[in-house]
């Protein structure tokens, strides 16, 4: 793959943005269907290969509130999962997603006048277009495909639960975002948190990552909850 030029590339990878929950019969209910299927298969093995399959738990999928797809082809490559949060009701501390938080993590997002936030959760390449085999990093393009959707979704900023021993925190910081707890761990996975704000955003140094993340976003096709193509491809937030 690493021969392919980058405008072949940006002919065959196509962005999909599909419901958190979606509905059988429709266009892209099957992608719906093997997204998930990818995701439970990925992330049960995670888990059990640091020794805590206890930490996964299929209701993470079907919480979330949309689900970011890179394609090559008819084939699933990237994905991850985009759920909203606001910060300011007392219920939110007791969410799961935030139980690795402490409170001077959530301090410091409302310090910055933050009321709502987009998560990055479970950010999976699959293994065979990783950028060992591709030459650029598909997970620089979803981080940076999120900062946009963090925006269509009327969020003030975005965080992620970065995994330290797969460079996902340096991903992060590439494309601008800061650190609001240098170590914290989801199961036995050692991770760090990480803030983004529009203020504080940059392109990835990656010029092939960057320009394909421009091409996604401007061809993306957003995917309502009966599977079906929506009019307007924004997916905004109304919250």
């Amino acid at each position: 793959m690493k021969n392919e030029t980058k405008n072949e590339h940006e002919k065959e990878f196509e962005l999909v943005l599909l419901p958190g929950k979606c509905l059988p019969g429709g266009r892209y209910s099957e992608l719906y269907e093997d997204v998930y299927s990818k995701w439970k298969e990925t992330w049960t093995q995670i888990f059990a290969e640091v020794g805590s399959p206890g930490a996964f738990s299929a209701d993470a999928f079907f919480r979330c509130d949309l689900i970011p797809v890179i394609l090559h082809g008819q084939k699933i490559v990237a994905f991850y999962l985009a759920t909203v949060y606001p910060l300011q009701p007392s219920w939110v501390k007791d969410h799961s997603y935030f139980s690795i938080f402490t409170k001077a993590t959530s301090e410091k997002l409302v310090h910055r006048g933050v009321r709502n936030v987009m998560s990055y959760e479970f950010m999976t390449v699959l293994p065979e277009w990783r950028k060992s085999t591709l030459g650029f990093s598909l997970g620089a393009v979803l981080g940076e495909l999120g900062l946009s959707i963090r925006d269509e979704l009327n969020c003030d900023a975005a965080v992620g639960v970065a995994r330290i021993q797969n460079k996902v925190d340096q991903i992060a910081h590439n494309i601008g975002g800061f650190t609001l707890e240098k170590e914290a761990r989801r199961g036995n996975l050692v991770c760090e948190i990480v803030g983004f704000m529009k203020e504080t955003d940059r392109t990835h140094p990656d010029r092939v990552a960057h320009n394909l993340t421009i091409d996604l976003w401007t061809k993306k096709t957003t995917i309502d909850i009966t599977g079906n193509p929506r009019p307007s491809k924004a997916f905004r937030y109304a919250g």
